[in-house]
């Protein structure tokens, strides 16, 4: 398998998500290097580098402790268990709690789907025993967030919110995905991950467009002060309303002001 010549419009910015680091190295040798190829957790690193001042990452070893460290604070302080807490359980709540986040569902409206469909729990305990279960799952999920928000780094889930709201120094201009979603692939594209790479698009070209505005208006404003006159920039700044009074008669009065110190 080779990319055609082409696929890749800036090899220098952008990222080829490939299934894994296999796939990485195959495509390396066959396209020549054009490109940067990096798995799903791989993107999250070359995503996080670009951040101006991005935070510590937490290992998974980290993450582990924290959250063996958070199901036991809150199995102490909930009513006792109907199962026995071992460290295999809980690696796999953090698993559940990470298939959560990525599908952009968040912990109290999970609790809240399980208590709905759980119903009354008058007549069936077993539906009691299951409802203290997702109460426990629900309060380990919390506590864990706020250890990590406690701590000196960030997960997966608090990278995604950081890229979200802070502009990269040197944005991926291109990314382009050769794995399935999550739904085909269970190590493929998230939705959260679909959602984070969407909006970054976005962000890129609103502020291409924020950029391009502000030049257009810089340009007008010079040659209103030069001229007197408003000069229209393009066919569309015909349909534009214009300036509010005060506004032109200042511009005015400066524009008088300038042609008069440049006359003396």
């Amino acid at each position: 398998m080779s990319l055609p010549k082409g696929a890749i419009p800036d090899p220098q910015s952008a990222i080829i998500v490939v299934p894994s680091s296999g796939a990485a190295r195959q495509l390396r040798r066959s396209s020549g290097d054009r490109g940067q190829f990096a798995t799903r957790d791989e993107l999250y690193e070359r995503l996080h580098e670009r951040l101006a001042n991005p935070p510590r990452r937490l290992t998974a070893l980290e993450r582990d402790v924290i959250a063996q460290a958070a199901a036991r604070s809150v199995a102490g302080q909930s009513e006792p268990l109907s199962f026995q807490l071992r460290p295999g359980l809980v690696a796999e709540m953090l698993r559940f709690y990470d298939h959560l986040r990525r599908q952009s569902q968040q912990v109290n409206r999970f609790e809240e789907l399980i208590e709905q469909a759980l119903g009354s729990d008058e007549v069936d305990r077993g539906a009691a025993r299951m409802r203290a279960q997702t109460a426990f799952l629900a309060g380990t999920f919390r506590e864990y967030e706020r250890r990590v928000g406690d701590s000196d780094g960030i997960d997966e889930h608090g990278l995604r919110d950081r890229l979200v709201s802070e502009a990269a120094v040197d944005p991926i201009r291109h990314v382009l995905v050769s794995v399935a979603d999550w739904i085909g692939d269970p190590a493929g594209l998230s939705a959260r991950l679909s959602d984070l790479l969407l909006h970054h698009n976005a962000l890129l070209r609103g502020n291409r467009n924020l950029v391009a505005s502000l030049n257009r208006f810089a340009h007008d404003l010079h040659a209103y002060l030069l001229t007197g006159t408003r000069v229209r920039s393009s066919a569309n700044d015909a349909d534009r309303s214009p300036a509010p009074a005060p506004l032109r008669s200042h511009l005015r009065e400066v524009s008088v002001a300038r042609r008069e110190a440049l006359q003396s």
